[in-house]
């Protein structure tokens, strides 16, 4: 067996040395000891006996092994970073559709405020007119006007006939609001001396 020191594993003895130099040379003749086995030492002899020994995972299949295990390292990196950013992009899907879902509820609780106060505010007109009206004496009901109720001729004396016409609206239940300027009787005593003198 070959003994070494250093770092640079550099033979012990001189034994050590033609040992290694054997070696190599049946490496390069017959290639490197396969299955475990070393030339020259017969059956039951393996490679962690003779440490010094060219073996097949020594050059080039070292290197393939050495490429393989780095392509399969870069493999599963690849594999996790493609699993990390699918697990994000999903969770930020997820994120948008609770956002937009929370924006149209937020959106459909203002539109029914928004209806709901306009309501209340037709309601609230709606009574603020009534009250309006009926401060000064026209009682609306359900929120229309009446129509007017009679019209009346009155025959006044003196011998000649003068219309009085009081045009009457009815306020429901309230009491009758005439319109129309009120003729005194003075006005019509002087019109009917004119009458009679004439």
């Amino acid at each position: 067996m070959t003994h070494t020191r250093g770092p640079k594993q550099l033979p012990v003895d001189d034994e050590s040395a033609r040992m290694m130099v054997r070696n190599k040379i049946y490496a390069e003749v017959l290639g490197p000891e396969k299955r475990n086995q070393v030339r020259g030492f017969g059956l039951g002899v393996g490679w962690a006996d003779v440490p010094g020994i060219v073996t097949e995972q020594r050059g080039i299949s070292r290197e393939v092994k050495y490429l393989r295990e780095a392509y399969e390292a870069q493999k599963q990196a690849t594999t996790a970073a493609e699993e990390k950013m699918t697990r994000m992009m999903h969770e930020a899907n997820e994120k948008a559709e609770k956002m937009k879902r929370e924006q149209e509820e937020s959106i459909q609780r203002l539109r029914a405020e928004q209806e709901e106060n306009l309501r209340l505010a037709k309601v609230q007109m709606a009574e603020q007119l009534k009250a309006m009206l009926a401060h000064v004496g026209i009682n609306i009901g359900s929120f229309g006007v009446g129509a007017p109720q009679s019209t009346s001729t009155q025959q006044q004396g003196c011998g000649s006939s003068h219309a009085q016409i009081s045009t009457r609206f009815e306020g429901g239940n309230d009491k009758n609001v005439q319109c129309g300027p009120p003729i005194s009787s003075a006005m019509m005593h002087e019109d009917c001396q004119s009458e009679n003198t004439g």
